[in-house]
């Protein structure tokens, strides 16, 4: 039984192709691939399962991803805002996560959502405390006031 969850998984995902298509594939395949882990967690299968719910964990993140970037490229930046949110909270170990980060914070320097820039900086300065672009784009953290 563990092997057909983990041979469906494979199937779905090989229907998919790539993140670009409809997800509808890919959400069965992490159906079939989180089944088998929830009912079979000693199978010889569950490593593998973990392994592509990894890679379909990146091929989410990038079609919320790219999702985003469409709309930021039009203008349309508040339904941007909701795809990059979705990159971070949904997707936060996927590369494209910082991406989005940046996107993000993009939008809303954009908008002139200032306090929202603000947090974003902070929380991609968090994230991603020596990346050079982060700190191009949000500076160093400000100074904390002595108490």
């Amino acid at each position: 039984m563990d092997d057909a969850f983990y041979l469906s998984g494979l199937a779905y995902e090989h229907e998919w192709r790539q993140p670009q298509l409809d997800a509808t594939y890919g959400h069965n395949a992490q159906t079939a691939f989180e089944s088998l882990i929830g009912s079979f967690p000693d199978s010889r299968y569950a490593p593998l399962s973990k392994k592509e719910l990894d890679k379909l964990d990146e091929w989410f993140a990038e079609k919320d991803y790219d999702t985003g970037y469409l709309y930021l490229k039009r203008k349309a930046f508040d339904s941007a805002i909701i795809y990059f949110k979705d990159v971070i909270r949904l997707h936060p170990n996927a590369k494209k996560t910082r991406d989005a980060y940046l996107r993000l914070l993009e939008a809303y320097r954009a908008i002139r959502y200032t306090e929202d820039a603000r947090e974003a900086c902070d929380a991609m300065r968090k994230a991603y405390p020596n990346d050079r672009e982060v700190l191009k784009d949000c500076g160093p953290a400000p100074a904390k006031p002595a108490t």
